[in-house]
């Protein structure tokens, strides 16, 4: 769980008012949410989890499952999560997450820039000891989600190590 101090923060450098703003969201997990005239939507740091998103003067798109655990370390059932770097169960590990870490880990904030009709969100992950222990690549994912009336969705995984 994140800070008064942390949410102030990240509201200082990426708020934008009256459209973005960061919040301590369900269980504190911190999320961004977007109020524009084009949709509304929020968004967690904790696996890059898009919870909902409803365009304007529409009901909700997004289902966000009641069983969802908004805990650090649970994945948030429903919405659209991100299973990387593997689905289902890991072959080689039973005991390594399921969908991949990717939807359990804490995303770094990177922008939020305002468009025509539409507001961006860009969250990068990176690889660190932890996900080198479960997965030894070193890679950086960078997922930009525009909120607007549509939803755009793009992830974009790049390879940093030496080797292929």
């Amino acid at each position: 769980m994140k800070t008064d101090h942390y949410i102030e923060q990240l509201n200082e450098r990426f708020a934008i008012p009256e459209i973005a703003k960061i919040v301590p969201g369900r269980g504190g997990l911190t999320a961004v949410q977007i109020s524009s005239p084009a949709a509304s939507a929020e968004m967690y740091l904790h696996g890059a989890h898009v919870a909902s998103w409803r365009p304007a003067g529409r009901e909700e798109v997004i289902f966000l499952s009641t069983q969802s655990k908004f805990e650090p370390g649970k994945a948030i059932r429903g919405g659209i999560p991100i299973c990387f770097p593997w689905f289902r169960a890991k072959a080689d590990d039973a005991k390594a997450p399921q969908h991949g870490f990717a939807r359990t880990s804490e995303w770094k904030l990177a922008s939020i820039a305002r468009g025509e009709g539409e507001v961006c969100v860009t969250l990068e992950l990176e690889s660190s000891d932890a996900t080198l222990a479960l997965w030894p690549h070193a890679f950086r994912a960078v997922y930009r989600v525009t909120v607007g009336a549509k939803l755009k969705l793009e992830l974009s995984v790049t390879n940093t190590s030496d080797a292929p």
